[in-house]
Formats: structure tokens, sequence, C-alpha cells
């Protein structure tokens, strides 16, 4: 299963024929296909819609399915490092259940949620397809 990212840049006529497109603005469309194992990502708000009012901070909930544990411990390792880079305002908690990997935001602000979702999203699928050049992790019976 996967996902299509689409990014529209000047200077091509390929997206002239698109409806929603002016001719006068000629767009080239560039398509970077995104692979998940399993399902596309679930993802779900906290229960109550946006906001925990315990606490009063943004939530925001990401589970990505892997085929295997390995899989998933390689992405999380792999993402792991990549902190914050405002320490205020934003927490991030990442864990491994099974062969699913699972992110937890809290925020104060949904403009920071926002920002630390997309850069966590590239950061992803950056790993994603690092995983799909160079296959599934080798097991070293030796």
């Amino acid at each position: 299963m996967f996902l299509e990212v689409e990014s529209l840049n000047e200077g091509s006529s390929s997206a002239a024929s698109l409806p929603h497109f002016r001719q006068t603005r000629r767009r080239r469309r560039r398509r970077r296909r995104i692979f998940f194992y399993g399902p596309i990502i679930n993802s779900r708000m906290s229960t109550d819609g946006e906001t925990d009012h315990k606490t009063g901070k943004l939530e925001f909930s990401l589970d990505v399915p892997f085929p295997s544990s390995s899989e998933a411990s390689i992405a999380l390792r792999s993402l792991s490092p990549d902190r914050e880079p405002r320490r205020g305002g934003i927490s991030k908690r990442l864990m491994v259940t099974g062969n699913t990997l699972s992110v937890r935001w809290s925020a104060d602000e949904a403009r920071i949620l926002r920002v630390s979702v997309n850069s966590f999203l590239d950061h992803l699928s950056l790993v994603l397809e690092t995983m799909e050049t160079f296959g599934p992790p080798v097991d070293s019976g030796i």
C-alpha cells in the first residue's frame, strides 16, 4: 500500500491540462511515492476532539504499521535522535508495540504541533524510502 505525495513546481506544461489550474500558470507535477507497510497510517486526534482538557494541550497520535517488529525498531532508532528544536511548548514520544511504531505529540499551540508533525513525516518518509531501497534487515544467524 502506498501514499502518493504530489508537489507542484513552476515551469512545465503537464499541468496545463488539469482543470483546476489556469493555463497561464504552467506547473510541473512531481510525484513521490511513499510506501507504507500494511494499511495507510492510522492517525487520530485525542478522544475529545483536539484538546486534552486536563492539561489544556493539543494532542496528536500516529501509528505506523511495519511488516516486522525489527523493522519498526529500526525506524524507532532512526527517528529517535531527532529532538524537537524548541524546548518548550511541545513534547514527542516514540514507542514500538509489536510491529507498530507509535508517536504521540502534545503541544501548547496548533502551529507548533503542525510543524513538528510535518517534520516528522518528512523524516519518516526518508526512513521508509531507505528501508525500501536496502531491503529488510538481515538476520545474522552466525
